[in-house]
């Protein structure tokens, strides 16, 4: 076989596995078992997209009603003059004014935050604007007097607009799946490069390709593999790559999201010599 011939698929893809038949299924390793792991994490990622989208969602919303109701306010609310009977100009912080107001028959009083940096003194006249059902909610004209709880919206924004985080784990997790269904299983010894991200396989037969976790995955490989060369699995072509590493008896090999960063190159010549006289010696 040629080296072109080795190294391309029949639709003409570069070759990641060998086009020899993949693994079967043997004592603590199950082809379809390890595909549908695969699978299990696309649709894991895809629920953790899917909840941070509703989170983003939900905070958006929670912040376009309390500024509605900020608006509402000033539109149909009760508007009056009070006066100012206190002023906080930290050097930190947001400014407040205190200010009273007529209510009826009664007078209330009021902390409001300034939306913006204004000079105020005890005593000015100040127009208030509150709510007929629920006087102690208050404004002025110029700052909305938002809720406290106004800042916690920012929480579920900011932890929603993570989501694409999630989205491209869906997607790398999704296109896997697909290569090790195309691709199958192939047994290969595998050495990891201590403090990088880079690994080695040499297949059954000699071919050889090098590796690199993908962009989306955290974990160390040196965390899941030991030192030096061993044995593992691999499935999949290019950027949708997975090794999967055995662990102690009982234990699920582990997966490991990688990415091929050379063509799958083929036995070297005395590597092919060794391998035919071990074929000959076993007959």
């Amino acid at each position: 076989m040629t080296d072109k011939a080795r190294g391309s698929s029949r639709d003409g893809r570069a070759r990641s596995v060998p086009p020899e038949p993949p693994a079967k299924r043997q004592a603590g390793f199950d082809p379809e078992a390890q595909t549908a792991r695969l699978r299990a994490r696309a649709w894991r990622s895809a629920g953790a997209t899917t909840v941070l989208f509703l989170v983003l969602t939900g905070g958006i919303a929670a912040a376009v009603l309390m500024e509605k109701a900020a608006g509402d306010l000033l539109s149909h609310g009760r508007w009056v003059t009070g006066f100012v009977v206190g002023t906080t100009t930290p050097t930190r912080g947001e400014w407040t004014i205190t200010v009273d107001y007529p209510v009826n028959d009664v007078r209330l009083r009021a902390r409001i935050p300034l939306d913006a940096k204004a000079t105020y003194h005890p005593g000015d006249d100040i127009v208030v604007i509150y709510d007929g059902a629920n006087p102690t909610r208050v404004r002025t004209v110029g700052d909305e007097n938002k809720d406290p709880r106004t800042g916690l919206v920012a929480i579920p924004i900011l932890l929603g607009l993570t989501a694409p985080l999630p989205a491209l784990r869906t997607a790398g997790w999704a296109r896997r799946h697909r290569a090790a269904r195309r691709t199958g299983w192939h047994s290969a010894n595998v050495l990891v490069a201590m403090h990088t991200r880079a690994l080695t396989a040499t297949y059954q037969l000699g071919d050889r390709i090098d590796l690199h976790t993908a962009r989306h995955n955290v974990r160390d490989p040196a965390q899941l593999a030991e030192t030096g060369w061993q044995r593992a699995w691999i499935s999949g072509d290019g950027s949708a790559m997975t090794v999967l590493f055995p662990q102690e008896k009982g234990r699920r090999p582990a997966i490991l999201p990688v990415r091929a960063t050379s063509p799958l190159r083929p036995p070297s010549m005395g590597a092919a010599r060794k391998r035919r006289r071990r074929k000959a010696a076993a007959r």
